[in-house]
């Protein structure tokens, strides 16, 4: 354990019967001094706060917190909460001011002095009797702890005289807890009334012995990762496994706060906790990345140097365009830990990736079970396997270790051999990153034989694929260079040989779609203007789609005047849309079905329906827009 000499220095003053000066122990803000104390003062096993009064192993110990105390009387009130919690509430003015009096009842059940004091019998009376027995068979030593004491809104110098009465008029022990760089600042504060002393003279009378707390980050995790109740003991058999990933993390970061990293640790069980992503942890590669992301993020948001905000946010690209344009926080805390490996760089879909998750949690405080299950499985180590590899297999020769670059292209092979890549983008893609290897003997085929190879995958598993568009050819030398040309002067002609077994199965589904934008169109409850001119324009019609979509206008049910509004809504594009040569061309098609349909009605009974009537409108129409 580190601070031996704190140690010792406590053993030395503690077995005195008296003493009369406190010692103040400091150190920066979360360096783990309170666990320092209780540490010591509980032996092996650290007691929670609550306990320390009877099951400390070494003394009887008073543990106060000073937070946001105001007066001597909020002192007082805190202990008598700590020394009879089941009176607490009590609106009695005379026990809630009995702090001090029940001090000196309890020292008088210690070896420290015999003296009961001036109201040491009323305190007495205020004792539980189970309590007065168990102090009296303790015969352990007093010391009071007085914790946050820089975080009082006393004047320092006031709260040094209230606690000189237990030192100087008791004899009994005191142990100071402080923020040292707030106590410092108190220290060289002046006090503008008079009436009270300077800190420094002040501290001089009440504190005899100043150390500064010097926990190292192995003290603390000793502690806890041997403390089975501290965290889930699942995830404290992980993190013992893990340790030196914590502790890099927080070298990295250069601040040791203990506090926020406790926080950090105890949100981590919750995580966890809550999605249950336990069996995802037995994959020890998984579990690094995570755990350094994890932590590296939440300890920087507690340690006040990232927002959750900030997360996943970059200025690189602005950068690139003005060199004035400084690092976002995240982009220095990428900076920070640069060359640790982080769970989110093997993200392949960037909207369901760690990061998003990450920002969630720690800013929203929302943890969605089914989305980071969801992403779990599809990384590489799970289901994402293959999905992961094939997206770097194009840059294959940039991995740092030579056995991921063979992975990588052992995965397209496999892909190509199973018929898994089914989209005609991806293909080509492929297809354009590796033929400059195959060209200089890098692969196994040569470049006649590779090409071969996609565009018989192409004729095999076409009618599968999910998707059957692909940027234009010149789109690739544009997004990667001249450069990345090399091997691929007839690129567009292997272009044209993959659209051209690519194109029937696309205009197969373009009909498809036409279709189905007509019926969408013919569900509307009233069609406007807009929704015709929509229609029109979003696709390739075919001669077989006018018939359709008049065969479904015929069909319609009349109702509500709905032949009515359709035609309507047509005759407005005369006015907004006139010149539109894709509406003109799309009415003059149309109009032979409703002329032929008119002349149909006009051998029909009479009178005409207002149904049968809107075909003589409707061409009527179309006639005026087709000119």
């Amino acid at each position: 354990m580190s601070n031996e000499h704190i140690k010792k220095f406590l053993d030395e003053y503690l077995a005195k019967p008296s003493n009369d000066y406190a010692v103040l122990i400091t150190g920066c803000w979360g360096s783990g001094k309170t666990h320092f104390i209780s540490r010591y003062m509980g032996g092996q096993k650290v007691h929670k706060v609550r306990d320390w009064l009877m099951d400390s192993v070494n003394r009887t110990v008073v543990y106060i917190s000073l937070f946001g105390v105001k007066s001597r009387k909020d002192i007082e009130n805190r202990i008598f909460e700590v020394l009879h919690p089941h009176l607490k509430e009590t609106e009695d003015s005379y026990l809630a001011q009995s702090g001090m009096c029940l001090i000196k009842a309890l020292a008088s059940l210690t070896p420290i002095t015999k003296d009961l004091g001036k109201y040491a019998c009323d305190a007495m009376s205020l004792f539980n009797k189970t309590l007065c027995e168990k102090a009296k068979r303790s015969k352990k030593g007093l010391v009071v702890v007085f914790d946050d004491v820089e975080r009082t809104d006393m004047d320092s110098p006031e709260l040094l005289g209230y606690i000189n009465e237990y030192v100087e008029h008791l004899g009994v022990s005191c142990i100071l807890l402080a923020d040292k760089e707030r106590w410092d600042e108190a220290n060289a504060m002046p006090v503008n009334r008079p009436t009270l002393h300077r800190l420094a003279s002040t501290q001089e009378k009440v504190i005899g012995k100043i150390f500064n707390i010097q926990t190292t980050i192995d003290d603390v995790l000793s502690a806890w990762l041997n403390d089975n109740e501290f965290l889930d003991k699942r995830l404290l058999k992980i993190l013992r496994k893990n340790e030196t990933i914590i502790k890099d993390v927080i070298q990295r970061s250069g601040v040791n706060n203990f506090r926020s990293l406790k926080h950090t640790l105890l949100e981590l069980e919750r995580f966890v906790r809550i999605t249950s992503i336990w069996k995802f942890l037995e994959k020890q590669e998984f579990t690094e990345l995570f755990l350094r992301e994890f932590i590296a993020l939440r300890y920087s948001i507690y340690i006040g140097v990232l927002n959750a905000s900030d997360i996943g946010v970059s200025n690189y690209l602005n950068q690139i365009q003005d060199k004035t344009v400084d690092d976002s926080p995240y982009d220095k805390f990428q900076k920070k830990y640069r060359g640790f490996d982080f769970l989110s760089e093997y993200s392949v879909d960037y909207a369901k990736s760690w990061i998003n998750i990450f920002k969630s949690c720690f800013g929203e405080n929302i943890i969605s079970v089914d989305i980071v299950n969801n992403v779990i499985r599809d990384e590489i180590w799970f289901e994402g396997h293959d999905k992961y590899w094939m997206s770097k297999v194009g840059d294959f020769f940039m991995f740092d270790e030579d056995a991921d670059g063979l992975e990588a292209l052992e995965t397209f092979y496999k892909s190509v051999d199973n018929g898994k890549i089914q989209k005609a983008n991806n293909l080509y893609y492929l297809y354009y990153k590796l033929v400059y290897f195959a060209d200089i003997g890098a692969l196994k085929e040569n470049k006649v034989t590779f090409q071969k190879l996609i565009l018989d995958y192409a004729r095999k598993h076409a009618k599968k694929f999910k998707s059957y568009d692909m940027d234009p050819a010149e789109h690739y030398v544009s997004l990667f260079g001249e450069h990345g040309k090399k091997g691929q002067d007839d690129n567009k002609d292997f272009w044209l040989k993959l659209k051209a077994i690519f194109d029937p199965f696309q205009k197969k589904i373009d009909n498809q779609e036409t279709n189905r934008a007509i019926d969408k169109f013919f569900q509307k409850f009233i069609p406007d203007s807009s929704n015709v001119y929509s229609l029109v324009t979003s696709h390739e019609w075919k001669d077989k789609d006018y018939t359709y979509f008049f065969s479904e206008f015929l069909a319609h049910d009349p109702k509500f005047g709905w032949h009515k509004h359709v035609v309507h809504a047509i005759s407005d594009l005369n006015t907004i849309e006139r010149k539109d040569a894709k509406i003109k061309d799309w009415c003059k098609k149309l109009l032979p079905f409703a002329e032929s349909q008119w002349k149909k009605y006009l051998k029909a009974p009479k009178p005409l329906t207002n149904s049968q009537l809107s075909i003589f409108y409707l061409q009527k129409t179309l006639k005026e827009i087709a000119g």
